[in-house]
């Protein structure tokens, strides 16, 4: 079965995507870049298995349906949140 994974079409999307699936195939999982406009609104509709996002692009709330389930290792693990207490 081929594993087809939602993309942003640009390129920082689509080298983040790449990176995604060839790290899918060192573990032996088939999968192929799908170049879509709404990445939720694909996932909800089945277009695509999975999707690729950074981080500071996640919606804030989920919609049902669509969970994380996965954090890809990160080049610079020095970036951070500061907020302050009661900020949030």
């Amino acid at each position: 079965m081929l594993l087809k994974i939602g993309t942003g079409s640009t390129p920082t999307a689509l080298w983040r995507a790449e990176y995604t699936r060839k790290a899918l195939q060192a573990i032996g999982v088939e999968s192929a870049l799908v170049p879509v406009d709404h990445l939720e609104e694909a996932l909800l509709r089945g277009e695509v298995d999975t999707a690729v996002y950074a981080l500071d692009e996640l919606p804030v709330h989920q919609s049902e349906g669509i969970v994380i389930t996965a954090v890809s290792e990160r080049a610079n693990p020095a970036d951070v949140l500061l907020v302050r207490p009661g900020g949030c």
